[in-house]
C-alpha cells in the first residue's frame, strides 16, 4: 500500500511539474527558515550562561527620573564608587566588579598598537568564570603594573600565544608617560555568547590611581556588577541602595541642583546580567 501511495505521489508531481517545483521550494525555504530562527535563538539565549555564578550576578543600572517622577532614561552605566559603596553598606552584596572600557596605546619594543582593554577590579576571575591557559587566576591583576591578554592579543604583541612574563608599556599617569607592564596572564578566545569579550585586562586600580580616589555619585561611564548571596530579595537589596545613595550622594545631589540645574534625580536597579544581551 505504501509503495502505491508513491507511485500515486510521483505521477501527480510529474502531471503537475511546475506547481509541484514552487510547493517544494517553498516547503524547502520554510523550513530552512524555521532551523535558522531556532538556531539563531538558541545562541541568543545562551549568552553569560557559562558564568558558575551567573543566577547571582547582577549589573547595576540607573534609571533618570524627571521632576514629575517619570522614567526619562535607563543605562546600564555607573560610577567608580557605586559599586563598593553600596557593598560597604548592603550586606547582600558578596563581590563587586567593575568593568571599564578604552582604548588604549600599547608600546611593544619600538611598536606601537592601538588596543582596546577592560579595567577591571582584581577580583574578575572569582566572578566570571574565564579560564586561563596561562598565569593565576587569583594573583593575575593583583600587582598594580599587571597585564592580562587574550591568546590573540598575545600572538599580536610577541608572534606567540605563550606571552607569559613579557612586558610592555602604557601611557599612566597625567602626562602619559610610558610604564612598565608584566603579563601575568593569559586567556583563551572569549566565548562568542559572552557579553564580555576578553582582549586586554587591567587594574582598575591604575584608574583609582590617577583619578585620586573618584567619589562622585553622579557620574556614568563604566558597568558595575554585584555578587548577591544566593536567595536574596532583589526589591530589598534595590531599596537599600536608593537608601545609601541619597544619604552618600546628598550633598553632591544638592551641589548638581545648585549649580548645574538639574531638576530630576537617579534611581539604581540591578539587572540580572544573564538578560542583559536580549
Amino acid at each position: 500500500m505504501f509503495k502505491n501511495y508513491i507511485i500515486t505521489a510521483i505521477r501527480n508531481l510529474s502531471r503537475n511539474k511546475m506547481f509541484s517545483v514552487i510547493n517544494m521550494a517553498g516547503l524547502s525555504l520554510g523550513l530552512a527558515c524555521v532551523m535558522l530562527i531556532i538556531l539563531y535563538s538558541k545562541d541568543e539565549v545562551s549568552f553569560d550562561r557559562f558564568h558558575t555564578q551567573g543566577s547571582n550576578i547582577y549589573r547595576i543600572t540607573n534609571q533618570n527620573i524627571s521632576a514629575d517622577g517619570k522614567v526619562e532614561g535607563t543605562s546600564g552605566n555607573t560610577g567608580m564608587v557605586h559599586g563598593p559603596g553600596f557593598k560597604q553598606e548592603i550586606p547582600e552584596i558578596e563581590a563587586v566588579v567593575r568593568v571599564q572600557s578604552e582604548q588604549i596605546a600599547v608600546k611593544v619594543g619600538t611598536e606601537i598598537f592601538d588596543q582596546r582593554g577592560l579595567y577591571v577590579d582584581d577580583n574578575f576571575f572569582s566572578v566570571f568564570s574565564f579560564p586561563l591557559s596561562a598565569g593565576n587566576a587569583d594573583k593575575a591583576l593583583k600587582g598594580l603594573h599587571s597585564v592580562v591578554l587574550s591568546e590573540e592579543v598575545a600572538k599580536k604583541f610577541f608572534g606567540k600565544t605563550d606571552a607569559l612574563g613579557q612586558t610592555l608599556e602604557l601611557p599612566t599617569g597625567k602626562d602619559q608617560a610610558f610604564e612598565r607592564f608584566e603579563v601575568t596572564g593569559v586567556v583563551p578566545k572569549s566565548p562568542q555568547n559572552s557579553s564580555i569579550q576578553i582582549e586586554m585586562l587591567l587594574p582598575i586600580a591604575l584608574n583609582e590611581r590617577e583619578s585620586g580616589g573618584d567619589s562622585y555619585w553622579i557620574n556614568f561611564f563604566l558597568n558595575t556588577f554585584v555578587v548577591l548571596h544566593t536567595g536574596a530579595d532583589i526589591k530589598k537589596v534595590e531599596a537599600k541602595m536608593a537608601k545609601v545613595y541619597q544619604e552618600k550622594a546628598k550633598a553632591q545631589i544638592i551641589e548638581a541642583r545648585e549649580k548645574y540645574n538639574m531638576t530630576g534625580g537617579y534611581r539604581y536597579m540591578l539587572q540580572p546580567m544573564m538578560d542583559m544581551h536580549l
